[in-house]
């Protein structure tokens, strides 16, 4: 049993039995002074809110306003969060008894104040989610942003700034996929090293301008004769390579005539320069990209040689080393 002598005491007597017999096990004590009396006192932060020790009886043992009586309208509560009204005003309270003990703790808040919080952020959805929204939106922009900024510089990192084609990085990786994919499906391919005859004495006498504005009028020429297709780049000063896919002996030098003939029909507007090209021609045979160059730089050489503007095919393998 359990009895209060005074708001601020509290008396316990419990009686149990043992084999000796029975006994009781008493004392007393006052609440506010224990840990469950500083829980008491700030246990609900809510402005108008308190808390209660009660006992059986429905006496108060300890509260956090100090009060030593329940307000009326709070007696009679039931276990769980009941809304009553406390002299006119709404109320939340919650009851929930302590295991062990013959006492209930008893937390109340005015309910207006308690809900308040929820009340003033019934936009609070709605302003996350449109949080949520502008920073997925500003993610993907940056997202998209990145990606355009890893193609330019892809990009850049593979064409050639004189001319707009792929420069010699982008060439090698493209020379060997189309090795690769002739020799896997068993198809012919065709390479062409092109080189502008004389075009170290036009930097030379009309200086680097003059020189670059002759390599934008020779890729134009030579893009506009190629085939669709064929895949041309500037290998490097004033050479340029061409891979020819599909394209056999007969076929390459067909295009790489047309190529020349090209080139030396149009001469650079308001320069006195004649532009003309020599052409190494080879086609793929066992040795891979690396002997296809090979082939093609020495047959260039050979044209350049026979005196230059011309396209010379290297011969096939089984005839070089013939005496």
């Amino acid at each position: 049993m359990t009895a209060s002598f005074a708001r601020n005491f509290v008396a316990v007597a419990i009686p149990f039995d043992t084999i000796a017999g029975r006994r009781v096990l008493s004392g007393a004590f006052t609440p506010q002074k224990t840990p469950l009396g500083a829980y008491l006192s700030s246990v609900v932060p809510v402005q108008g809110g308190n808390a209660f020790l009660v006992d059986a009886s429905g006496d108060v043992l300890a509260s956090g306003d100090g009060s030593a009586a329940m307000p009326v309208g709070l007696t009679g509560l039931r276990e769980g969060v009941t809304h009553v009204s406390v002299g006119g005003e709404a109320v939340t309270a919650a009851l929930v008894p302590i295991d062990g003990a013959p006492w209930r703790v008893v937390l109340t808040a005015p309910s207006r104040g308690l809900y308040a919080p929820v009340e003033r952020a019934r936009w609070a959805p709605r302003i996350l989610l449109g949080a949520f929204a502008a920073a997925g939106i500003v993610t993907l922009v940056l997202l998209q942003r990145l990606s355009r900024a890893r193609s330019e510089a892809h990009a850049t990192a593979r064409t050639d700034t004189v001319t707009g084609l792929p420069n010699r990085r982008a060439m090698e990786e493209a020379l060997t996929g189309a090795v690769a994919r002739a020799a896997r499906q068993g198809e012919p391919l065709a390479l062409l090293m092109v080189d502008l005859d004389h075009f170290k004495s036009i930097n030379d006498s009309h200086g680097h301008k003059v020189g670059d504005a002759v390599l934008r009028v020779a890729t134009e020429q030579l893009t506009h004769a190629a085939r669709d297709g064929d895949m041309a780049g500037r290998w490097g000063g004033d050479e340029f390579i061409v891979v020819l896919s599909h394209t056999d002996l007969d076929g390459g030098m067909v295009v790489a005539e047309r190529i020349r003939e090209t080139i030396a029909a149009e001469q650079p507007q308001g320069h006195s320069v004649t532009l003309s090209a020599s052409i190494g021609l080879a086609v793929l045979h066992a040795g891979g990209a690396d002997a296809l160059l090979r082939d093609a730089d020495a047959a260039l050489y050979a044209a350049k040689d026979a005196g230059r503007n011309r396209t010379i095919a290297a011969p096939p393998p089984a005839q070089i080393n013939v005496a």
